[in-house]
């Protein structure tokens, strides 16, 4: 990880090419026994279904404080929208790994998977004048609902489709 920028990538995973919605869907919605691996290519999961999905799957909206790494016994399925702070279009999005204890998304449909220590830490890469514009929502899991079984970056990645 790079101390001055606060992210690392990983390598490789900009070949195949699926979106930061799809990433964050699948990673929060993951079923080891019915997988459904990211699509690339058409039909991938929109931003403009993205907000749809996590309501389906039990996530509302929730303070950062309460997204945060905690003891093994009470894991955290957190994501987080990045989002035009006057449109409200979500621009991004990233989920926290309870057990890296780090945030993490893929850049574009293109580009590499990275993780951030603190999900404000992505905003970094964007210039000071279009942070500025930007929004966070967190959502967390209802208390009572199914968590989704873990899935790696690795493995999410290499079960993507083609």
């Amino acid at each position: 990880m790079d101390p001055d920028r606060k992210w690392y990538m990983l390598i490789g995973s900009d070949s195949k090419s699926f979106v930061c919605f799809e990433y964050s869907i699948k990673k929060l919605t993951w079923d080891d026994d019915n997988p459904d691996p990211p699509n690339t290519g058409d039909g991938m999961c929109t931003e403009a279904t993205l907000l749809d999905r996590l309501e389906d799957a039990g996530y509302v909206a929730t303070p950062l404080a309460q997204c945060d790494c905690d003891a093994d016994d009470n894991k955290k399925y957190c994501a987080v929208l990045y989002a035009d702070r006057d449109s409200g279009f979500p621009m991004h999005a990233a989920v926290l790994d309870w057990k890296r204890c780090d945030w993490g998304g893929k850049l574009s449909g293109d580009g590499l998977i990275a993780r951030f220590k603190d999900p404000r830490d992505y905003l970094l890469l964007l210039d000071e004048e279009e942070r500025a514009k930007v929004s966070l929502t967190f959502y967390c899991l209802e208390e009572g609902r199914k968590p989704p079984d873990y899935i790696d970056d690795i493995d999410l990645f290499n079960k993507a489709r083609d």
